[in-house]
């Protein structure tokens, strides 16, 4: 959790105007709630105001009833002003930090785009762009995960507004990811600044459900937090008098518009033999069937990831999500299922589905899921998704087919760009009627070329294919 510091406050200070003021009333809130509360025994149960008014009345003509003598033209009501829970403060502190970071993001997507638009005139390459835009998507996704990993408190609505802008945030790592694919495509830059565009929006949504946060917890107007006046369960005494006062409680109505739910119902725990995708992985992984996933978001799958890529595998009748996810080097097998389980019970609330496959790697270079696959479809085949409706999980398994892998045999950075350096070399000499030569009478002439040597392209080799299982 970020705590609040300059840097912080800097973050704000260069972001928007509207919530970047309520997040700055918010800090005072926060540093108030904090001295008001560093002795239990010396923190009341609730505060009251004195306040001078007119005479409380019921009716536009009744007089008030005089209990008690007082001092003139004053009554004294009781006012219980109910600051947010530290639970509460602690949430906002937390999403505060993930909607500074995501303006950031904001700010920087806009650049890299607009540079490249008019890369005549700021001389950006191609190469620094993509690489720029990598490191865009690569920040958008773990924003999302931020976000997703952040509790709402259950009361007042948190969690549907939470959720919209999670889903926002997951919109934004989608258009992110279109972006960079538009940029190495061959068009005139239409599908990058379709995304763009795209990016932009779901950011005005995110922003959106964030200020609608604030407004429930109590600081969307200086900081003043939430203040209910009630009058019928005090005393008041006042002289007699016929005036006529209304007194409005200042209470505040939140209107919260739910982002579309997704019901899942849980399937019955079942057993069955039949058999997922067929995927070849370096070891014959054993196909463990469950439950699919919980509707709440599982716990983080302890390893580190990266989507890849994203298909649309859709047919006629169903939509099919697949994914290619890099994981960090000594993932095991229970990491690789608890992660599947994750992603699913994510992609499901952010978007719906009918089949989910993940394709495991740790280089993205690898041909094959060297760690597995783990499904999620009806009755666990990635082939039986048009059975199920959009949305509709009830008849969902999940099938782990991934791999506990031999992390020793992992080829370095270096080797695996060597290997790719000598396989391209080598399709190269490949003869249409001769065919291709064999690794002896290659290697050499490939040595030289690459300016390395033969033990060290027969060894990358080696690693490589071991490792990969070709």
């Amino acid at each position: 959790m970020i705590g609040y510091n300059g840097v912080v406050i800097s973050k704000y200070l260069s972001h928007g105007t509207g919530l970047k003021r309520v997040f700055l009333l918010g800090l005072a809130v926060v540093l108030l709630t904090a001295s008001c509360s560093r002795d239990a025994e010396e923190t009341p149960p609730e505060s009251t105001v004195e306040v001078t008014a007119p005479a409380v009345t019921t009716g536009p003509t009744s007089t008030p009833t005089t209990e008690a003598a007082a001092a003139p033209d004053t009554t004294a009501a009781v006012t219980t002003t109910t600051f947010p829970t530290r639970e509460v403060l602690a949430y906002y502190d937390e999403l505060s930090a993930a909607y500074a970071a995501i303006s950031d993001l904001v700010a920087d997507m806009r650049s890299a785009n607009n540079d490249w638009d008019n890369r005549s005139v700021t001389g950006v390459s191609y190469g620094a762009t993509e690489e720029k835009m990598s490191g865009l998507l690569s920040r958008a996704q773990d924003l999302r995960d931020t976000v997703g990993f952040i509790d709402p408190p259950a009361d007042r609505g948190l969690p549907v507004e939470h959720r919209t802008a999670w889903m926002a945030a997951g919109q934004m790592a989608d258009a992110a990811r279109d972006a960079l694919t538009g940029l190495r495509s061959s068009d005139d830059g239409s599908r990058r600044r379709a995304a763009l565009a795209e990016f932009i929006e779901a950011f005005g949504r995110f922003e959106g459900a964030v200020g609608r946060v604030v407004e429930i917890i109590g600081l969307g107007s200086g900081i003043t937090t939430t203040t209910t006046t009630t009058a019928a369960a005090t005393t008041t005494t006042t002289e007699a008098s016929t005036t006529t006062t209304t007194t409005t409680a200042a209470a505040t109505t939140t209107t919260t518009e739910a982002a579309a739910t997704t019901t899942t119902t849980e399937a019955e725990a079942t057993t069955t033999t039949t058999e997922a995708e067929a995927t070849t992985t370096t070891t014959e992984a054993e196909a463990t069937t469950t439950t699919a996933p919980p509707s709440t978001v599982p716990p983080p799958a302890g390893v580190g990831y990266r989507v890849l890529s994203e298909e649309d595998q859709s047919t006629a009748g169903a939509k099919r999500i697949w994914l290619t996810v890099s994981v960090d080097s000594g993932a095991t097998k229970e990491q690789l299922a608890r992660l599947g389980n994750r992603l699913a019970a994510e992609y499901r609330l952010s978007r719906d589905y009918q089949a989910l496959l993940l394709h495991f790697v740790h280089y993205a270079e690898e041909p094959t899921p060297t760690l597995g696959t783990w499904t999620d479809a009806p009755y666990g085949v990635w082939d039986r998704a048009s059975e199920a409706g959009v949305g509709d999980y009830s008849n969902h398994q999940s099938v782990d087919r991934t791999v506990e892998k031999d992390w020793s045999t992992l080829p370095t950075r270096d080797q695996v760009e060597l290997y790719q350096a000598y396989t391209r070399y080598r399709a190269g000499l490949i003869d249409p009627e001769g065919g291709v030569p064999p690794d002896e009478e290659v290697i050499g002439l490939a040595a030289q070329y690459l300016d390395s040597t033969e033990g060290r392209i027969s060894e990358a080799i080696r690693v490589w294919k071991a490792w990969t299982g070709e």
